[in-house]
């Protein structure tokens, strides 16, 4: 008896280490899904924080270097219309005499001295008697030039037109300037009188 109930003690720890172990290797597989899941769980909200993170810094840097950017581009355009306004104060105000050398060299003026002018012209509402006087950067000189209207044809520009119409300054849209420049530009035009009230 003593030898069958050992065997039958055997049987019986056996059957509980079995079952020890099965129950073991179940509660190892869950504790491990468990971690699994809570470090993806972690891992996924870690790559949400840190990609809205990083959204919001890229966000930050980009608004900015527009911000410096269109600082640094209203600084060269105002330059542009100083440069502009004050020869049309100087065309107007009586002190020039309105010979054709005389207006090239202040055109020449403006263009030199202010690099972020590519080209300057002078032009006149009565299209049909005057030349346009312009000076520009072209192939990369400084060229001075007195061309016929039947030749620019500027009397339909926006940037005549505008300035004429409405006795302000105008900025046109970009555009692709055929016959002088030949380049992409936008034009910033200041309508400006003699004394005896020619424009």
């Amino acid at each position: 008896r003593g030898g069958a109930g050992r065997g039958e003690r055997m049987k019986v720890w056996r059957r509980h280490a079995r079952l020890s172990s099965r129950l073991h290797a179940r509660l190892i597989v869950a504790i491990a899904l468990l971690l699994l899941v809570t470090e993806g769980v972690r891992m996924y909200v870690g790559y949400h924080d840190d990609r809205v993170e990083a959204e919001r810094q890229a966000r930050a840097f980009l608004v900015e270097v527009t911000r410096q950017r269109a600082a640094a581009l209203a600084a060269r355009l105002a330059g542009v219309m100083q440069a502009t306004r004050s020869a049309a104060w100087f065309l107007g105000s009586g002190h020039l005499d309105r010979a054709p050398a005389t207006l090239l060299d202040v055109l020449g003026g403006v263009v030199g001295q202010t690099p972020d002018i590519y080209g300057s012209a002078i032009a006149f509402e009565s299209a049909s008697d005057h030349p346009v006087y312009y000076a520009g950067r072209i192939g990369g000189r400084l060229t001075l030039l007195q061309q016929p209207d039947s030749q620019v044809h500027y009397s339909t520009r926006d940037w005549f037109v505008e300035p004429l119409r409405s006795g302000q300054p105008y900025w046109t849209e970009p555009y692709f300037d055929t016959g002088i420049g030949d380049v992409r530009m936008v034009t910033y035009s200041v309508p400006w009188h003699t004394r005896t009230g020619e424009r």
